[in-house]
């Protein structure tokens, strides 16, 4: 009897864990996406994530929204990506920059 509740613990462990995330999952994404460009508008990066923004735009359904943050060598946007939220609303590129912070 008491292997029986044991089996019958496990199996009702078995499916709250396995179900918790199909019930706790969040549909992604539910509004606009920021996507930060550290540089210049018109440029390589720019134009490629202008392209790359069309494409999400139609395989996610909501806006992505391209923002130029040009300024120290892409250290600006680089730091602002850093410091966005970590929701995934916010993304963006930025290159190898040595030291890389927020002061």
């Amino acid at each position: 009897m008491k292997t029986m509740k044991m089996v019958l613990a496990g199996v009702a462990g078995a499916a709250v864990i396995s179900l918790s995330p199909v019930l706790q999952a969040a549909p992604y994404p539910e509004k606009a996406i920021n996507f930060i460009v550290p540089f210049g508008a018109g440029g390589s990066y720019d134009t490629l994530a202008r392209k790359l923004a069309e494409r999400w735009e139609r395989e996610f359904k909501v806006p992505v929204v391209v923002k130029s943050q040009p300024g120290s060598g892409g250290r600006r946007g680089g730091i602002a990506i850093y410091k966005s939220k970590p929701d995934g609303y916010t993304i963006g590129w930025t290159h190898f920059v040595p030291f890389l912070s927020d002061t």
